[in-house]
Formats: C-alpha cells, sequence, structure tokens
C-alpha cells in the first residue's frame, strides 16, 4: 500500500476554499431541502465525488489541491451538520471534537 502525504501549508488556501464552499452547499440543502436524508445525501455525494479523483506522490508534489479523499473524507467532519446526519458520536472512527472543527462563517 502506497501512503501519500499532504502538504497542509501549500494547500492551505484551497482547504479554506473547500471549508466555504461545503458551507454554502450545507445552507442551501438546510434552507431548500431540508431534512437529514437530504444533508446525508449530500455528504455522500461529496465522499464519491472526491474518492473517485487519482493522485500519485508527483501529482501531491505539484498541486496546491488537497488529496482528493482528505476532501471528501476530513472536510465533512469539521461541520456539525456532518455529525447529525450520520448519528456519530465521540468514540466513533470519524468523530472529531468541536474544539478541533474548524468554520469560515459560522
Amino acid at each position: 500500500e502506497t501512503v501519500l502525504y499532504a502538504n497542509g501549508e501549500f494547500e492551505a488556501a484551497e482547504i479554506m476554499a473547500d471549508l466555504g464552499g461545503d458551507e454554502i452547499v450545507i445552507s442551501i440543502v438546510k434552507r431548500e431541502f431540508p431534512g437529514e436524508e437530504n444533508m446525508r445525501s449530500m455528504f455522500e455525494s461529496l465522499a464519491l465525488f472526491w474518492n473517485a479523483e487519482q493522485y500519485d506522490a508527483a501529482k501531491l508534489q505539484m498541486d496546491y489541491h488537497p488529496y482528493g479523499k482528505l476532501r471528501g473524507g476530513v472536510t465533512p467532519m469539521m461541520f456539525d451538520e456532518f455529525y447529525d446526519a450520520f448519528g456519530i458520536k465521540e468514540g466513533d472512527g470519524m468523530y472529531l471534537a468541536p474544539e478541533y472543527r474548524e468554520r469560515l462563517w459560522s
């Protein structure tokens, strides 16, 4: 198995853009398509989209975008709506304590 390492400092601007974009989409889903099932579908769609992207070590060194699996798997962990939609609690594998969750606007 190949282990790829991301460079958070190199990718910081794109990470913030992902957070902002996801926050906008979450607010639209909450307003236009309320309900936990729709929120789950939105997060699942993001994960499928980003996990399909192929990366290798050379691309990670040249591309300032985060690795797709990080975008689809880690970014959602910043949002309380993610925990609510999937019933994730402390001790679960994708749980991130609230004090470590980053948001841009709320």
